[in-house]
């Protein structure tokens, strides 16, 4: 995850609050050479949580519709735009057309677009989809457990933790390995 594919619409999925802060240091990571449009549809931006995840004022276009109809319009224009280089709206809904029309827009400009919604939604537009919880980090770290759920040509179950340190703001992926350690004990059969 650390790498999103450019010119495609990706999803962050979490079946509690919109995984915001996910979102925060992905586009942060995307950043260079272009600029981050935030498309308010339910939730406010808090000023300090962009500080502290890196993305910087003078960076990021925060945008704010009316109603659906406006959000997607927003959306779809970011996405077209070669100086925005990540786009993030969170739709309440999207039909065939709207989900076909950001792709389109996210091939012809180049960006990323990073829309966030809930595990249940049915019609998407996204090169990959990604379920997103909260982990559990302490003081000093941030911590999300993330899933791909469908990716094209990918492979769909990889999954890792998402740690941020809270004070570097060093982001790093950490590999989740299973404990194959009942596995590998041969069973004992009475006989």
């Amino acid at each position: 995850m650390s790498v999103l594919e450019c010119g495609q619409v990706h999803e962050l999925l979490s079946p509690e609050d919109a995984p915001l802060s996910v979102a925060m240091w992905l586009a942060r990571q995307h950043l260079s050479g272009g600029n981050v449009m935030w498309c308010e549809t339910v939730t406010n931006l808090n000023a300090q949580a962009l500080v502290f995840a890196g993305l910087p004022p003078n960076q990021l276009y925060r945008v704010r519709p009316r109603n659906h109809r406006e959000a997607i319009w927003a959306m779809t224009e970011a996405l077209r735009c070669r100086g925005i280089r990540v786009a993030i709206a969170m739709p309440m809904r999207l039909n065939d057309v709207e989900a076909r029309r950001l792709q389109l827009a996210a091939e012809r400009g180049g960006g990323i677009g990073i829309l966030l919604r809930r595990p249940h939604e049915t019609i998407h537009a996204a090169r990959t989809r990604w379920l997103v919880k909260p982990a559990l980090g302490d003081a000093l770290t941030q911590r999300w457990h993330v899933e791909l759920i469908h990716g094209h040509g990918r492979p769909t179950g990889q999954s890792f933790l998402l740690e941020v340190n809270r004070e570097t703001h060093h982001v790093r992926e950490i590999a989740i390995v299973a404990d194959r350690s009942a596995a590998s004990t041969p069973a004992i059969v009475a006989g």
